[in-house]
């Protein structure tokens, strides 16, 4: 298993290295220039969104829990005054 891993890993990058050979060196810097500058803007973009205090105000709505009306001899009742000692 480990060894046909290693064999598509070898032939995905032997297809990245001969791609990237045919680009000539001068646009090859650019593209790493733009393929970096684009993963701050996305990047930069995602944190934004994250943090920013209006996008979050609408996404949270808290309730608050409301008890039960129950009677006056459940379980629950019975159970809260052993745990009191009463």
């Amino acid at each position: 298993m480990g060894k046909n891993i290693a064999k598509i890993n070898h032939s995905f990058d032997r297809k990245i290295r001969n791609t990237c050979e045919r680009i000539p060196l001068q646009k090859r810097k650019f593209m790493v220039l733009g393929l970096g500058l684009s993963f701050i803007l996305l990047f930069s973009f995602m944190v934004w969104d994250t943090f920013h205090p209006e996008s979050a105000k609408g996404k949270i709505k808290i309730e608050h829990i409301t008890p039960l009306d129950l009677s006056q001899d459940t379980l629950v009742n019975k159970l809260k005054k052993y745990s009191y000692g009463k």
